[in-house]
């Protein structure tokens, strides 16, 4: 074997691999939206809110932070509930999810988040919520 072709074999064995994860990623993420919406209805904004100890947190952060998510996962924002786990939420973002994007784009629309992505897997999206607007309430503007 030329060197070249020791080369170029690895070279295009991950060429040829790409479209093939491509498919696979688009398949997995449809099949996640599909369980992800199955016996699901919309859930009002008032709804929505209502299931959160609001105190001292604005309504709209939590709203725009609803929406921000479900950006990121691709469904309508009425579709993301508050006792949704983080992970399956995470499951309907491409590649898996990115949590440091997703705590970027909301710490830039919320101001202030710190990234404690560990602790954050096993929340719910309400606890999710209220740990993102907890520390927005700390940091200053």
């Amino acid at each position: 074997m030329q060197w070249w072709q020791v080369i170029l074999f690895p070279i295009g064995c991950f060429i040829l691999l790409i479209p093939v994860v491509l498919i696979y990623e688009r398949h997995r993420l449809r099949q996640a939206e599909v369980n992800f919406l199955e016996g699901r209805s919309p859930l009002p904004d008032r709804e929505f809110l209502h299931s959160f100890d609001l105190g001292v947190f604005d309504p709209q952060d939590v709203l725009q932070a609803r929406q921000i998510t479900a950006q990121q996962c691709g469904v309508e924002a009425e579709f993301i509930y508050p006792d949704d786990a983080v992970k399956s939420l995470c499951m309907l973002q491409f590649d898996g999810g990115d949590m440091l994007q997703w705590l970027m784009l909301l710490e830039v629309e919320l101001k202030g988040l710190e990234r404690e992505v560990h602790a954050i897997y096993k929340m719910s999206f309400r606890e999710f919520i209220i740990f993102c607007l907890e520390r927005k309430e700390k940091t200053p503007a």
